[in-house]
């Protein structure tokens, strides 16, 4: 079964705002330390993706992905896009709902999985903990890293992952339906907003942030808050920011404009950016 796919007005909105090669630089910046030190291991595919990030100039980012203060940027900058896409295309709100609850069955008429891996009862237990268990975490950030990752990097080890079989939904659920042979795979950052199964995703992570607020009464007028989501808004809602240089580079402006399926980065070792989440 094909990987669904977003009505083309919200292809076209984000190339031409640049949003594939951001989203794919953001990422790898918070995982710049990862990468380079599986890559010094001798991981090939670790090697490619800092070879090709290197080649389009990006570099490190401030707070790698499983720091202090990484979850509360990862929720932003996704509910950033979210709002974003809301306010211009309410007419399709329901792309960006998310699951009510990730699907368990790998035969899923909507969202069957690649390999047909069941899900596994320390992923259902996580899935079980970040739904209803938001007073559990004490910590908004630590409840959005154990959502995210289990990567927690140290000083002599950047790729240490926390051994809790709970933890890392998003990573996981990311590579559980990736697939090689799709043009829009959610394993890759830079082509996976294209895929409708992203954005599942996402919404079910958004509204389980809207609960945690709400289940520790945070206000969504508090200046951290909107501060974090609003520097995102600016990059994501400009066409000049950092990451429409090198997706114009490749497909020509143009191009990317209009939304072509061919103006699309051809694939490449981004593809497996999820590759080996535990």
């Amino acid at each position: 079964m094909a990987d669904p796919r977003l009505p083309s007005e919200i292809d076209e909105y984000m190339i031409a705002r640049g949003w594939p090669a951001h989203h794919a630089r953001w990422h790898y910046e918070q995982r710049h330390d990862f990468w380079r030190h599986r890559a010094a291991q001798g991981d090939e595919n670790a090697a490619a993706i800092v070879a090709e990030a290197e080649a389009k100039g990006w570099g490190r980012g401030e707070t790698q992905e499983g720091a202090a203060g990484h979850g509360l940027q990862f929720l932003s900058m996704h509910r950033a896009m979210l709002e974003l896409l809301l306010e211009a295309f309410p007419q399709h709100a329901d792309f960006f709902e998310g699951w009510p609850t990730p699907p368990r069955d790998p035969a899923d008429p909507d969202d069957p999985v690649p390999d047909g891996a069941e899900f596994p009862a320390d992923k259902a237990e996580g899935v079980r903990l970040v739904e209803t268990g938001q007073r559990d975490f004490p910590d908004e950030d630590g409840y959005a890293l154990f959502l995210e990752t289990n990567i927690e990097p140290r000083p002599d080890d950047p790729t240490y992952r926390v051994p809790d079989g709970r933890r890392n939904l998003h990573n996981w659920l990311h590579n559980r339906w990736s697939d090689d042979e799709s043009p829009v795979d959610i394993g890759d950052p830079e082509r996976n907003l294209f895929n409708a199964r992203f954005w599942r995703l996402h919404g079910w992570i958004d509204r389980l942030w809207t609960g945690y607020r709400s289940a520790w009464g945070l206000a969504d007028d508090d200046p951290g808050y909107r501060a974090r989501i609003d520097h995102h808004r600016h990059m994501m809602a400009h066409p000049h920011h950092h990451g429409m240089a090198e997706w114009s580079k490749r497909a020509g402006r143009a191009e990317a404009e209009a939304g072509a399926a061919e103006a699309m980065a051809p694939p490449g070792a981004m593809r497996h950016f999820f590759d080996g989440e535990g």
